[in-house]
């Protein structure tokens, strides 16, 4: 079935040009199939056409496109046209947006892998704050010089972003090293009650 329809739809387009008509397939395709819906006891389509139907469907088909001053045709051109141009923008912007993903996954990775040496790592800060910088270029959907202005904003919100982060970090409070629990002092012997002497004793009874 798919190679009567490219063999009919070529078919139109062959004797269009015949008649210096450039006539694109969809629009080929659209017509013959307007024709078929339109004389459904000719081209039943419970059956397969024979060579006659085939043919037949080519020269009414070639006729139609063939008109002049036709008010339907002219709409069935502008609709076909319509329905073409958005499906290459709709396949156009696809492949745009698989090809910003892929790149921004690049990036991303990139990002993740860079490792800064101990100290003030300048170069290598630097090359992260590029890589940063760029991704969200590509994720605003900008190209890379493209729109200054933007690139500014962008550049703009990023160091705002990390002087507010670095002044978040400087103003921490110090951590404070926990309390020392100090051991409790070792209990002292209780020393045993010394007996009172005998001196004492008849002291308090009053004997001299």
């Amino acid at each position: 079935m798919a190679d009567a329809i490219a063999r009919i739809v070529s078919e139109i387009q062959f004797l269009c040009r015949m008649h210096h008509h450039d006539v694109n397939p969809t629009l080929a395709a659209f017509i013959a199939r307007a024709v078929v819906l339109e004389n459904a006891t000719q081209f039943p389509l419970d059956k397969e056409l024979n060579e006659k139907d085939v043919k037949d469907l080519i020269k009414l088909s070639t006729e139609r496109l063939l008109e002049s001053d036709s008010p339907s045709l002219e709409t069935v051109k502008m609709q076909v046209g319509f329905d073409t141009a958005r499906v290459e923008e709709t396949a156009t912007l696809d492949l745009a947006r698989a090809e910003r993903e892929q790149r921004e996954s690049a990036l991303v990775r990139e990002i993740c892998a860079t490792r800064l040496k101990p100290g003030n790592d300048v170069e290598a800060l630097t090359s992260l704050y590029r890589k940063i910088f760029n991704f969200l270029v590509l994720r605003a959907g900008l190209d890379a010089g493209g729109n200054r202005p933007a690139e500014r904003e962008i550049a703009a919100a990023l160091e705002s972003v990390r002087l507010s982060r670095q002044h978040a970090a400087a103003t921490l409070p110090s951590p404070t090293p926990p309390p020392v629990t100090l051991p409790p002092p070792p209990a002292s012997t209780p020393t045993p009650a010394q007996a009172p002497s005998p001196t004492a004793c008849r002291s308090s009874r009053g004997w001299a």
